[in-house]
């Protein structure tokens, strides 16, 4: 994989079905691969012998920072509101009314302000 081969006898491995549909899947034990494009190439044999090979693209995903894009991408699409009463900020979801973050605002001096905002911190 990525310029080099990886083999896997998945022979004595059971294959696992996915919730109630009709896909099965197996696990790899190896370590996890990298986020990445690759190319995986499989050859499976039933029980009359019949042999099939093929292969598949395999992408590696980092779901993580997808989750970080996400919320990224909302917070850009949603509106946000200072309040002066409590001197907070918050950003919305593109619905405009979910809380997303919330914000303490505050001045130069690091007193709570929702005017000449220098310094912003998590609720």
């Amino acid at each position: 994989m990525n310029g080099a081969i990886e083999v896997e006898d998945l022979a004595s491995t059971a294959l696992a079905q996915v919730g109630t549909s009709n896909t099965w899947r197996y696990e790899w034990a190896s370590p996890t691969l990298p986020v990445g494009h690759y190319y995986a190439e499989y050859s499976l044999e039933d029980t009359d012998g019949a042999e099939f090979v093929d292969t598949e693209d395999l992408v590696v995903q980092d779901f993580a920072l997808q989750v970080d894009v996400e919320l990224i991408r909302k917070i850009e699409k949603g509106r946000w509101k200072i309040d002066k009463v409590a001197d907070t900020m918050t950003f919305y979801d593109e619905d405009g009314a979910t809380p997303l973050l919330t914000f303490n605002l505050k001045d130069i001096d690091g007193l709570p302000s929702h005017i000449n905002i220098f310094e912003r911190d998590p609720v």
